[in-house]
């Protein structure tokens, strides 16, 4: 937000970010940084989390969707199912390239990556959306296709059904 504001976009975020390590220095650190940048009022944060309904309203209310993970692993770099949604509710979404969601987008086709710990990356990705109309409606249009030509539960339930016969079958052949 620093660094858009610092280009003279109008930005603000809101945070949706549960704490359920309780780690209260980690989150101090946030609040700090946000004071530290004098963006108090362009940052919204939320550590208790939301329930579905509120991450409906959050995905309405923005415009683009980020999902930084800046947690190492084993508490961070997760699936990051959170933006799959926001991509399938239209949003262009700007991923940590070490999460799992980039290991099956396509950074500049369906959505756009960036590094973790590299705030500069995230800030550019987001200025280009805001700078190219265009670009932003094909990032979030493909996205979106992308979401729904590939994720869906009944997919995985196929596929997983595939698998359980695959290997069901294997070990039948193996017996006999």
């Amino acid at each position: 937000v620093v660094l858009l504001k610092q280009q003279g976009h109008a930005v603000r975020a809101k945070i949706i970010a549960k704490d359920v390590w309780k780690q209260a220095e980690y989150r101090a650190f946030l609040l700090a940084r946000v004071a530290a940048g004098g963006v108090e009022r362009e940052v919204q944060f939320n550590f208790e989390g939301v329930s579905e309904q509120g991450l409906c309203e959050a995905y309405r209310a923005s415009d683009v969707f980020l999902l930084t993970a800046h947690v190492p692993p084993p508490q961070g770099y997760g699936w990051g199912l959170v933006a799959f949604e926001a991509a399938s509710a239209g949003w262009p979404v700007v991923v940590n390239r070490e999460t799992g969601a980039a290991h099956v987008w396509t950074d500049g086709e369906n959505a756009l990556f960036a590094s973790p710990g590299k705030p500069e990356e995230y800030a550019s990705q987001v200025a280009h959306l805001l700078k190219d109309h265009g670009f932003y409606r094909r990032i979030a249009e493909e996205g979106q296709r992308f979401v729904r030509e590939n994720l869906s539960w009944e997919r995985y339930a196929r596929e997983m059904m595939e698998l359980y016969k695959a290997t069901s079958n294997k070990g039948q052949r193996t017996r006999g």
